[in-house]
């Protein structure tokens, strides 16, 4: 797929396009995926190109190789497709894959625009953008006095991009600040640290001998004894 903004020289942008007026089309009549694939969008697989790879996404279940066939109509006939596929590491510059799986969801994969591995790159800069963004909204939230939202803004941006700096930044600082404006806990309650029975208020005194005791404790001997 061509973009409007790609800068690519103009004989790489003619020689893909060549290729891809040259290139073999396979439709697929079946396809068998491993029982290990709970998910699997598009529902119909798309047509397959010689000229560059395809991409599906879904959900799986274990970490193994799988094997997939295909059987697949071309312009020189019926031909059958098999591939063993391993599971790639782990890895946190993944974790924009989940949001792609849940847009296909919405029609079957049919209008999401990404076919081969190079579209799936555009998508994770599109999605890294979008953890940017967040992060520059949770950033300004901060800054108004809004840690909570701030927060809420950090998490979504980590989602998309889990080693977001500013983003982590941005919550650490923000539940700190929630950590300080919240009340202290009052005497005996459960958030006290000291034992409750050391809090517990002296014999009440009637308002006259409190101000006489104060009084007598402000001043001399002699005024304390003036005042009997």
């Amino acid at each position: 797929m061509m973009v409007e903004e790609s800068k690519a020289e103009p004989a790489a942008i003619a020689k893909q396009l060549a290729s891809a007026a040259e290139g073999t089309v396979l439709w697929a009549k079946s396809v068998t995926w491993p029982a290990s694939f709970t998910e699997v969008l598009p529902k119909a697989l798309p047509p397959l190109r010689t000229d560059r790879d395809t991409v599906v996404y879904g959900t799986c279940k274990g970490d193994g190789p799988v094997d997939v066939q295909v059987t697949a109509a071309a312009a020189s006939g019926e031909q059958k497709l098999a591939w063993t596929i391993k599971a790639a590491t782990s890895s946190d510059d993944n974790n924009y894959l989940p949001a792609v799986v849940d847009m296909a969801r919405a029609d079957g994969g049919l209008s999401l625009p990404v076919l081969d591995s190079a579209d799936l790159k555009a998508a994770k800069k599109l999605a890294n953008m979008g953890a940017h963004n967040l992060s520059e909204l949770a950033r300004q939230a901060l800054a108004t006095g809004h840690a909570a939202d701030a927060v809420r803004l950090a998490d979504a941006a980590l989602q998309q991009d889990a080693k977001d700096p500013q983003a982590e930044a941005i919550k650490r600082a923000a539940q700190k600040q929630l950590q300080v404006a919240r009340p202290p806990a009052c005497p005996g309650s459960p958030g006290w640290p000291g034992r409750p029975e050391a809090y517990r208020p002296g014999p009440r005194r009637a308002p006259g001998r409190r101000i006489r005791g104060q009084l007598q404790e402000a001043t001399g001997p002699a005024v304390r004894d003036g005042l009997g």
